[in-house]
């Protein structure tokens, strides 16, 4: 849960035009927020989930608005409930499944895991343990989804010539039939990361999840943003199904406004479309009981093209 929630704090800030750490600290400073770049850095190394004050700080150095704060928020409280005792700083109560999970984190540019210890500890290669002690928990199907997720965003950094065995590990997740569509984005996303053998692959999970009518309606636009963001396969359709939900007048406002938030993220349509479609919207909301989706349409509104 946290790898995912990392990455997707990734794709925030890259949505947001790929700000280096200092600017970030200096947008959330004009927003009245403190960021420091080292806390920032902390949060983005996936050890642990961040604190809803930096997320917050983020979101708004990033240029949303309070309804996408509150999504985040929303967001960040779902992640912290489903996680582990020892995700959260606690005590693990049992499981060798946990204790290897929380046991071993992948260096930056690394070809192997290295215990959780010291630097100083973990400097020697009498530290270093063979990325293949995380593979089972990756393939095994009797544990619960989002340990086998987690053992595969573990493993991206340091996959080197044991890619083929994480590839074949996501792919028996995501032929899993009983994983839902937002499971099914992430193991796809994790796949993505492998590199551009696996890109098509990743992309054509996207489409099925986007393209799948039993899926939550706003899980199917992640998806569809996801063929558009990457853009190696199969964008033109994700595109056509943001269109499509944004034109749907019997679609609900929250999910045609994420719609064209989407689309104008990506570049994905015309600006005078989006902003018809917005003001089409904006006529049948009532002030005092659609707050929100106001917010969220100025966000759209002042989003850069």
């Amino acid at each position: 849960m946290i790898g995912d929630f990392v990455v997707t704090m990734r794709g925030l800030i890259i949505e947001a035009g790929d700000p280096g750490l200092r600017e970030i600290e200096r947008r959330a400073a004009a927003h009245g927020r403190t960021l420091p770049r080292s806390t920032l850095s902390d949060a983005l190394a996936g050890k642990r989930l961040p604190k809803r004050e930096v997320v917050e700080s983020l979101v708004r150095a990033c240029g949303k608005g309070d309804a996408d704060v509150a999504r985040w928020l929303a967001y960040w409280e779902a992640a912290s409930k489903e996680l582990l005792p020892a995700e959260s700083g606690g005590v693990v109560s049992g499981g060798e499944t946990v204790a290897l999970l929380e046991r071993y984190v992948s260096p930056a540019g690394g070809n192997s895991i290295t215990p959780n210890r010291s630097r100083a500890e973990s400097a020697g290669a009498r530290d270093r343990v063979d990325p293949i002690a995380l593979l089972p928990i990756l393939n095994d199907a009797s544990l619960p989804v989002r340990h086998r997720i987690r053992a595969g965003t573990k493993l991206i950094s340091v996959a080197g010539d044991k890619r083929a065995d994480v590839a074949a590990g996501l792919r028996l997740l995501l032929l899993d039939r009983s994983v839902g569509g937002m499971d099914l984005v992430s193991a796809a996303r994790v796949l993505y990361s492998l590199g551009a053998d696996y890109s098509k692959e990743a992309c054509s999970v996207f489409r099925t999840v986007m393209s799948d009518p039993a899926c939550d309606l706003f899980v199917r636009l992640i998806a569809a943003e996801e063929l558009v963001c990457w853009g190696d396969h199969f964008r033109g359709e994700g595109e056509a199904f943001l269109w499509k939900v944004a034109r749907d007048d019997g679609v609900g406002c929250l999910d045609r406004i994420y719609a064209l938030k989407f689309i104008r993220a990506r570049s994905a349509g015309s600006p005078g479309e989006v902003e018809v479609l917005l003001a089409g919207i904006e006529i049948g909301l009532d002030a005092g009981e659609h707050s929100r989706e106001f917010e969220l349409i100025e966000d759209v509104r002042t989003f850069p093209w």
